[in-house]
């Protein structure tokens, strides 16, 4: 699961349903199915900014900030310094709040080794089992927090790490 910015849209999907041969003859049927894809923060699987690091910005997109750029700044510190290694718990939850009993399966992939994920719903359920494939699944109307680890060995001052989650 990438956790992005989906345009607000009503996807209208076709389906043909496949030509069914009886003793009587063929059957053949169009379908219009509608799918509303909408921002993260309105959506059925829900996104939930928990600590002060992570918000959504004004499109409904999940960020994840520690830079004087994040408005929840307190007014001191501008970041991480280099050639440490951060633990922060809880900075995100996800609830299935799907319209029925459903168990989803979500997987949430890091595009960098800089920044690992951990969720107490996994196996990589602490910080020193972080991972950047992280897997857990929600029954209905769960939720599980997201931890992350920010590493920034070798980065010098100045540095900023863009990452994708």
């Amino acid at each position: 699961m990438r956790v992005s910015l989906i345009v607000v849209m009503l996807a209208t999907i076709l389906v043909t349903i496949a030509t069914i041969s009886s003793e009587r003859g063929e059957y053949e049927a169009m379908r219009k199915i509608s799918i509303s894809v909408v921002p993260e923060d309105a959506s059925l699987i829900e996104i939930i900014p928990i600590s002060p690091y992570s918000y959504f910005n004004n499109d409904g997109e999940l960020r994840i900030e520690i830079s004087e750029n994040n408005p929840n700044f307190p007014g001191s510190g501008k970041g991480l310094a280099p050639d440490t290694i951060h633990a922060f718990d809880c900075v995100f939850k996800i609830k299935n709040n799907l319209w029925t009993n459903q168990t989803v399966i979500f997987t949430i992939e890091s595009s960098s080794e800089s920044l690992l994920l951990y969720s107490p719903k996994s196996s990589n359920n602490d910080q020193n089992r972080a991972t950047k494939v992280l897997v857990f699944k929600l029954s209905w109307k769960e939720e599980a927090c997201v931890g992350v680890v920010i590493d920034t060995t070798n980065k010098l001052p100045g540095t900023t790490i863009e990452v994708k989650i």
